[in-house]
């Protein structure tokens, strides 16, 4: 089996050396390994306390070298963990042989779509209120939505349309996507199942299945006018398309590949939503960076190729040319 190798250089290496920079979080990492384990496992492993450990889940999570998903326990739901990578590798300078390899990455909030549509149950909201109407689609369309913090739809789904952020002549050769969200039913439910299928460019790359909708303990980040009836926090999902296919939280979805996305043409639509002929059509509630347990929006990076002209030139502060159509 391949390995799953994270590749670091430049700056884009600061954020996960920082989440690195902890004899805990790599004893974390050490123990997870292949094994999917729920933070009380972790804390009786390690004999460190589950506070502690929850902290430094959350930050390994929140640069992506960990997934986290919320599943039904005995008292409630537990948070169970799982490494994305077997191995992270650190490039010291630049290898001549091989292509340069750039990233770019860009946080879109989830009320800035461009396209949707959505079924009660449904609504969205900003930190102090609720945005329009309950259950009104049309409150999707009002001005307000652009500071919207968490939206949910019975079914249906919402579009985001990220700009050109990988610059033209570049080869794109991975597309790494993360966003907290969850099933929709009125209220909530811990075992409300839904499809939801994520969209690149019009391709489905794939479904994965929520579990619930879930709710019963406060998420983290909610402010104090939301309602304990309400849903209260989702799952962090990471979604990878590189050239061996499509995979969420490490684990293969499809075999769509990033070369199936026509990404080298400029903007990137993001869909999300449920199919209407998916088994489970459990709707969708998407969290931004003031509800749920993650302070996120949806996130996007591209990871990319440049000839050598370009990265000198990128080096020396100057502009690609764009690449003639074929």
């Amino acid at each position: 089996m391949r390995k799953r190798t994270l590749r670091i250089a430049g700056p884009d290496a600061l954020p996960y050396l920082a989440a690195l920079a902890s004899e805990n979080r790599l004893a974390i990492l050490e123990l997870l390994g292949d094994k999917i384990l729920n933070v009380q496992q972790i804390s009786d492993e390690l004999g460190l306390s589950q506070p502690t450990v929850s902290g430094h889940v959350q930050r390994l999570a929140e640069v992506g070298l960990i997934a986290t998903s919320f599943r039904p326990g005995q008292r409630g739901t537990q948070k169970s963990c799982s490494s994305l990578f077997d191995e992270i590798v650190l490039q010291i300078g630049e290898d001549d042989e091989a292509p340069v390899l750039h990233s770019r990455e860009l946080s879109m909030p989830i009320g800035a779509y461009t396209g949707f549509d959505v079924h009660p149950t449904c609504g969205l909201a900003h930190a102090g209120s609720i945005i329009g109407l309950l259950d009104d689609a049309d409150s999707f369309t009002f001005p307000e939505r652009m500071n919207a913090k968490i939206l949910w739809f019975a079914r249906g789904h919402v579009e985001y349309t990220f700009p050109r952020i990988a610059p033209p002549g570049a080869r794109v050769t991975r597309l790494d996507l993360s966003a907290e969200l969850c099933s929709e039913v009125a209220g909530y439910d811990n075992a409300w199942a839904s499809d939801i299928t994520l969209w690149i460019n019009d391709t489905d790359v794939g479904t994965w299945t929520s579990p619930g909708d879930f709710g019963g303990e406060r998420g983290r980040l909610n402010p104090p006018w939301w309602q304990d009836r309400y849903s209260q926090f989702g799952n962090l999902k990471h979604w990878t398309v590189d050239g061996r296919g499509t995979f969420v939280d490490g684990v293969k979805l499809s075999g769509v590949r990033v070369s199936d996305l026509a990404l080298e043409r400029g903007q990137v639509r993001v869909r999300l939503g449920n199919r209407p002929d998916a088994q489970y059509v459990g709707g969708v509630t998407l969290f931004g960076d003031a509800f749920g347990n993650y302070q996120q929006d949806l996130v996007l990076r591209l990871s990319y190729e440049l000839p050598p002209r370009e990265t000198a030139v990128l080096a020396e502060g100057g502009e690609v040319a764009p690449s003639p159509d074929p």
